[in-house]
């Protein structure tokens, strides 16, 4: 009853945020295909590391009873370090909730940082030292790469675990739409005009463009937190309900089967006597 009565309201928020957030992701698209197409700016903003280290944040619940949700979502994260490593990348994780750094704990990866994950009133401001430390550590060439893992909500009974790649945004904004790329570069580039230059514009765009994308996700792990629990609860109750028939029944079926003992053991007393 209280994750139903969170779920709605969590459900909202997590809806609310998504236009803002894709919208978001579109501008630092269409900033940074401008950046390319002048060939300025973009080295600094965007660099091409020659690090070997990438930064995986994970997006969790802070607490279980979600049934497979927290499983899954550490399954995704696992399969992705082991894809990195693969490629002979090293991988540190940021953790935002209880359960991923519990979960990364477990599995011995190295956990760079862990951030708490607020489960009342949520605001930017409680996502931006995440936002902050990734983005710094980015353009100043330690990670290569930063993507994330996080509980995408789909619906009530539906939790999908999501990776995302937040930077470079040349890698994952083009993947998303390859077809739409060369046919919108033409319109991508005269409508936008950088003052003082599109450099300046995308430095001081990307610490907010990557804080909506983080907010997005802790608020879709608040909304498939909530969904999961009520859930799994109400499984629980009706198994429950069911154990408890099944139980009332044999209790039932013992008692009559010694009733009718008795009144057997009764019955032979009597004809003995006579």
């Amino acid at each position: 009853m209280v994750s139903a009565a969170k779920m709605r309201r969590a459900q909202l928020a997590a809806a609310a945020s998504r236009p803002y957030a894709e919208l978001a992701r579109e501008l630092a698209r269409a900033v940074a295909l401008a950046a390319e197409e002048m060939e300025s700016g973009l080295s600094a903003l965007l660099p091409k590391s020659a690090a070997k280290t990438a930064a995986l944040v994970v997006v969790s619940p802070n607490r279980g009873q979600v049934g497979a949700l927290n499983s899954n979502l550490l399954d995704t994260a696992r399969r992705f370090v082991k894809e990195q490593r693969d490629l002979g990348m090293n991988i540190e994780i940021i953790a935002i909730g209880s359960k991923a750094r519990d979960g990364v704990l477990r599995a011995g990866l190295l956990l760079e940082a862990e951030f708490t994950k607020n489960d009342k009133a949520l605001s930017t401001a409680d996502i931006r030292p995440a936002a902050k430390l990734v983005v710094e550590n980015f353009l100043n060439g330690k990670y290569i790469s930063v993507s994330m893992v996080y509980p995408q909500f789909v619906s009530t009974l539906v939790q999908r675990p999501t990776k995302q790649q937040l930077l470079p945004f040349e890698e994952s904004l083009m993947e998303e739409n390859p077809a739409e790329t060369s046919s919108e570069n033409n319109s991508l580039e005269s409508p936008y005009l950088f003052e003082p230059d599109q450099g300046k514009v995308l430095s001081a765009l990307l610490p907010r463009i990557i804080e909506a994308q983080l907010y997005r996700a802790v608020l879709e792990t608040n909304a498939s937190e909530h969904s999961a629990r009520m859930v799994m609860m109400k499984n629980a109750t009706e198994a429950a309900s069911d154990l408890l028939d099944d139980l009332k029944l044999s209790y039932n079926r013992l008692r009559q089967a010694n009733i009718t003992k008795e009144l057997a053991e009764i019955t032979a007393g009597r004809i003995a006597m006579e």
